[in-house]
């Protein structure tokens, strides 16, 4: 085309020269001058049309090509399951695989979800299906490009850019065609619903949850909740690492959803899985049998009851196998619930009493003893002193067992301590005063003056 147009360009502008030079010859007679300029002109059209005839023969043909990218939509459902099924992303080396090809297939990944979810509910029957089947991939992404996030640690995304398994990518996509789709929540919810009931993994109980709330807030509360208690009554297994976290038991991932709600329906079962007994390896690669406290146990009795678990941790802090890191966690519980709770308070006045003794040791270890003794009433001092916007029942309740320790003691350096708790509890039961006061109390500085 820009041959023709050229042409075409030359052959205006020979034509217009031509009339300049024809008009400017006054002393050619002018029946001569018309009769030869006619015939250059028809010499000239003749020239142009036989070179337009030869651009028009080397026109090349112009030939579509279909571009095929590798992983592209191929149009169904099933067929991108199909291509996702197929990915191997399961044993990449984050130190050597971050390649062109592994960055390639991670975007492909991502790709065919977004594929599905642009399908809205007509993808949903497929997706079901698969997921009925109950396999799946894991995917390990090794680009510093995209950061998922640790899922292995108990952390739960609820938009994962980048899944940590196809069904997990599966579910995510199955929320967002009902977030996307007022009309597919229904449908979206019924696939959901249909892998909970199934599903013995921890992770997609916890993930299904968060998409159900996400969907109809309140409305499935109770069927996630009931999945969850059912996983949490199984058997505990002793996993090690050669188990993968997506099949892991992730109890304490469990725990934390009954918390979230204050599911207490629990507890009972719950109590009898606090203290556990486990294989522990030593320095020396031996293996020694350990007791100990569940962590994620602890944190959900505490979670839901508040003050009203220290009966039960009162009831397993002298238990003979238990060794003093295990009790500490028990008394930086109960040092919450001061004054509040006897069952709390007869924990800490047990670490107290201790701390008394070595306040008074004799002898070559004194001086270590007596700094060992002053940072543990230091510690539960302070935390008398602690929080805001606190009640006024609280603030007495913890004047009363402060009184109650004074007793206990004649040091004058601890005497000193406990008369700035006792000043300091008076000033966060006022007001104005409270405003001003920080979180944190550390009873060894004196208060600054204002």
């Amino acid at each position: 085309m820009k041959i023709i147009v050229a042409i075409i360009a030359v052959a205006t502008v020979s034509i217009a020269g031509t009339y300049v030079i024809v008009s400017g010859q006054k002393t050619v007679d002018r029946e001569e001058r018309t009769d030869s300029a006619g015939q250059k002109h028809q010499e000239q059209l003749a020239s142009l049309r036989a070179k337009l005839n030869a651009a028009e023969a080397r026109k090349p043909e112009l030939i579509v090509q279909q571009v095929v990218v590798p992983g592209a939509a191929t149009g169904s459902a099933r067929e991108v399951l199909d291509y996702l099924k197929q990915i191997d992303l399961s044993n990449e080396d984050r130190r050597s695989n971050n390649t062109d090809a592994h960055r390639i297939q991670v975007r492909q990944v991502i790709r065919q979800f977004e594929e599905l979810t642009s399908m809205g509910t007509h993808a949903l029957p497929a997706i079901e299906n698969f997921l009925n089947q109950n396999v799946d991939l894991e995917y390990r992404e090794n680009t510093s490009e995209i950061i998922s996030g640790n899922w292995s640690e108990g952390r739960i995304y609820p938009d994962p850019i980048f899944p940590p398994s196809l069904r997990i990518g599966l579910l995510n996509t199955v929320r967002h065609i009902g977030k996307r789709d007022v009309d597919a929540i229904t449908a979206a919810e019924h696939a959901l619903l249909g892998v909970l009931k199934k599903t013995r993994r921890a992770i997609e109980v916890a993930y299904i949850a968060q998409s159900l709330e996400n969907l109809s807030p309140e409305v499935h509360k109770e069927t996630y909740l009931l999945a969850t208690r059912d996983l949490l009554s199984l058997p505990i297994l002793d996993e090690g690492r050669e188990v993968s976290f997506l099949d892991r038991q992730n109890r304490g991932m469990l725990f934390n959803i009954l918390r979230q709600h204050k599911d207490t329906r629990f507890v009972d079962q719950a109590k009898t899985q606090l203290v556990r007994t486990g294989k522990q390896r030593q320095r020396d690669g031996k293996e020694i049998e350990v007791t100990y406290i569940d962590r994620s146990v602890l944190g959900y009795l505490t979670g839901v009851l508040g003050s009203k678990s220290m009966p039960i941790l009162r009831d397993v802090y002298d238990h003979p196998d238990l060794d003093d890191r295990n009790r500490s966690s028990i008394r930086q519980i109960a040092a919450n619930y001061m004054g509040v709770s006897a069952d709390a308070n007869i924990i800490v006045n047990k670490r107290m009493t201790e701390s008394f003794q070595l306040l008074a040791a004799t002898g070559d270890k004194a001086r270590d003893e007596r700094s060992q003794g002053l940072r543990n009433v230091q510690y539960y001092l302070g935390r008398l002193g602690e929080g805001r916007n606190v009640p006024a029942e609280t603030l007495q309740a913890r004047k009363q067992y402060l009184s109650t320790l004074r007793v206990q003691t004649q040091d004058k350096e601890v005497l000193v301590w406990m008369d700035r708790v006792d000043q300091r509890l008076i000033d966060m039961s006022d007001p104005e005063k409270a405003k001003k006061l920080d979180g944190r109390f550390d009873p060894r500085r004196a208060p600054r003056k204002r």
